[in-house]
Order: structure tokens, then C-alpha cells, then sequence
């Protein structure tokens, strides 16, 4: 067999080769396709047998609690207070006291015990303006939600202007959290809680960031909580590293007035350093006013060199009177330059044409 002979052999031997190969992978690929078919059916049918006792315990908690708070069903089982009313002092409130709550509470974890929802996967818990509840009452109020509930994926937590609670409700919600090993989504809204220090708002990032692998999304909001200062956000950046699967991660420290350009200095470096998946991020330092432009440029520099694959961007710096025009018009140039990935750019800086001149050159 001369050498032609023996490469049409080998051409031969390797078409077929080709085709059991692609043979293989089709098989493969039709037995996936039907797999995938059997999990949206199972997972279809799941859904549909959870949400006859979901509607059971939103009819029976409505109707013991109607005056009090209400009860909704979406995508989550939603819990929210009564839209508060206006007291002589012109303030928002609600008559939601501690023992209400706590009553409440056992009538909820009863109500999921007997309609068997411990899989129930998706919760929100909106308390907000229930400015009479203290420490006590929170911390009974999500032990015993939480503890009715092991498999929750999405947790959202709405305590603004719960204005008795400090820094040991903080660390009891925390504690109940990191039993919630199957979380994806976490959202806490501590606006306006005065009495939150450091100190608390360091116990929710480190452990929470710490025990949560799975987090994918994170929203912590601490607007208007004057307390807050630059150690704390050094700690939730010193921590997010240890979330490897985040992509979404919204913050806000608007008003926290105590904040100032070291508070922007580690930030970007971490980031960089831990993610690779992460294409959404939302910051919002409006109205903190010792931020200069010394920070706000450092910030910029770091986000344009470090995360390019950013597909959403959302930036507010309003109100921080210590940014120069200069240096916001270098924030257009960069991120036009740098940033060739996004979809979405949300830029605040000034109350003034240079706000109106960004969005033009960036349109949402």
C-alpha cells in the first residue's frame, strides 16, 4: 500500500471517527433535551401544589390580621404593614407594637406549619415606618418567620424608619440569616435607622458575606443612617470577596454624611480583586458630603480599568457639592472610553446642565 493509499485510509478512518462522534453528541444532547423537559414539568407541577396552601395562608392571615397588615402573593409571599398614617406631629407611624407583632408571628409560623410551606422559597417582609417596634420585637418577629422557613433562596427585609431598633436587632436577624444557606437573593433596608452604628452594620456584612456561598444578589440600603461612617464600609468591601458568585450588587449610603473619599478607596481594588461574574452595580453616595473629587476620581479610575464586562452601571453623586465640574466631565470621558460592554448607564452627579450633558451623551 503505497502512501496515498494509506492517507485516503486514514481520511476514511477519520470521517467515520467524525460521525460516531457527532452521533454521540447528538444522542447526548436529545437525551438532555428530554431531561430538561421532565425537571420544567416536575418543577412546574411543584409550583402549582404550593400555591393552593400559599392562597389558604394568605386567606387565613388576612383575615385574622386585615387591620393590621396585608398579606399578597407574586412572584413572593409578600408581608407588609398598613400604609401608615400622619400623626399630630405631622410624622408618618402605625400602630404596630411588639406584642402585635409577636402575635402575629406565632400565627404566621403556625399557619405555614399546617399548610406544610417549609419549601416556600421566596419571602419579602415590609416593615416599614413601624417606628413603635423595638429590638425585642424584631428579633421574636424573623426568628420565627425564618425558622418556619429553612429553604428560602430570596429573603427581602424593609426596616426603614423603624427608628427604636440598634445594633442588637442587627445581630439577632443576622444570626437567624446564616441559617438560610440556600439564599441567592438578600435585600435589608435599614434607612433611617439612626441607632444602627457600625458595629451592626459590620456584624450583618461580615457574617452574612461570610456563611452565604450561593448570594448572587445583594441590597443592603443605609441611607440616612448618620451613624455610619467609613469603617463600615471598609468592612462590607473587605468581605465581599468571599461571595464568588455575585453579579448583582446595589448599596446605598446616601446621606450618610459621616463618609468621606478614604470610604471609595479600597472599594474598587476589592471588586476587582474577588469577581469575575459581577455586570451590575449600583452605588449611591448622594449627599455625602465629604467626598471631594480626590475620591470620586480614584473611584472612576478604578471602575473603568478593573470592570470592563460591567453591563449595568448606575452612579449617584448628587448633592456632593466637593466634586468638581472637571472631574465630572472626566467620568464621561472615561466611561465612553473604557466601558464598551454596558447596556444600561445611570449617571447623577450635579443639579445642573453638566447633569443634563451626561445623560445626553449616555442615553438609558
Amino acid at each position: 500500500m503505497n502512501n496515498q493509499e494509506l492517507q485516503e485510509e486514514e481520511e476514511l478512518n477519520l470521517d467515520q471517527e467524525i460521525k460516531e462522534y457527532e452521533k454521540e453528541q447528538k444522542k447526548k444532547k436529545q437525551k438532555l433535551n428530554r431531561l430538561e423537559k421532565k425537571i420544567i414539568e416536575l418543577d412546574t407541577k411543584w409550583r402549582y401544589q404550593l400555591q393552593i396552601p400559599l392562597e389558604q395562608a394568605k386567606n387565613t392571615l388576612t383575615l385574622n390580621w386585615d387591620d393590621y397588615f396585608e398579606i399578597l402573593l407574586n412572584e413572593n409571599f409578600v408581608i407588609s404593614c398598613k400604609a401608615p398614617e400622619t400623626n399630630m406631629f405631622g410624622l408618618l407611624t402605625t400602630e404596630i407594637t411588639d406584642e402585635i407583632l409577636d402575635d402575629f408571628a406565632s400565627d404566621i409560623a403556625q399557619e405555614f406549619r399546617e399548610q406544610n410551606l417549609e419549601y416556600l422559597e421566596k419571602i419579602e417582609i415590609d416593615l416599614d415606618s413601624c417606628d413603635k417596634i423595638t429590638d425585642q420585637g424584631i428579633s421574636t418577629f424573623f426568628n420565627q418567620i425564618a425558622g418556619s422557613l429553612p429553604n428560602l433562596t430570596h429573603l427581602t427585609l424593609n426596616l426603614n424608619k423603624c427608628l427604636k431598633i440598634t445594633d442588637d436587632a442587627i445581630t439577632q436577624i443576622t444570626n437567624r440569616i446564616l441559617g438560610l444557606t440556600n439564599l441567592q437573593l438578600l435585600s435589608v433596608n435599614l434607612s433611617n435607622c439612626n441607632n444602627i452604628t457600625d458595629q451592626g452594620a459590620n456584624t450583618l456584612t461580615k457574617d452574612l458575606l461570610r456563611y452565604l456561598p450561593n448570594l448572587e444578589h445583594l441590597l443592603l440600603d443605609f441611607f440616612s443612617c448618620g451613624n455610619i461612617s467609613n469603617v463600615c464600609m471598609k468592612e462590607v468591601f473587605n468581605n465581599l470577596h468571599r461571595i464568588k458568585n455575585l453579579n448583582h450588587l446595589s448599596l446605598d449610603f446616601s446621606c450618610c454624611n459621616q463618609l468621606t473619599d478614604s470610604s471609595l478607596k479600597d472599594l474598587p481594588f476589592t471588586l476587582n480583586k474577588s469577581f469575575k461574574n459581577l455586570n451590575y452595580i449600583s452605588f449611591n453616595f448622594a449627599n455625602c458630603v465629604q467626598i471631594s473629587s480626590k475620591g470620586f476620581e480614584e473611584f472612576i479610575n478604578y471602575i473603568t480599568n478593573h470592570l470592563s464586562n460591567l453591563r449595568h452601571l448606575s452612579l449617584n453623586f448628587t448633592k456632593c457639592a466637593l466634586i468638581s465640574d472637571e472631574s465630572a466631565i472626566q467620568l464621561g470621558d472615561k466611561l465612553s472610553a473604557k466601558l464598551k460592554n454596558l447596556n444600561h448607564l445611570s449617571l447623577r452627579l450635579l443639579q445642573s446642565q453638566l447633569f443634563r450633558l451626561l445623560h445626553f451623551n449616555f442615553p438609558l
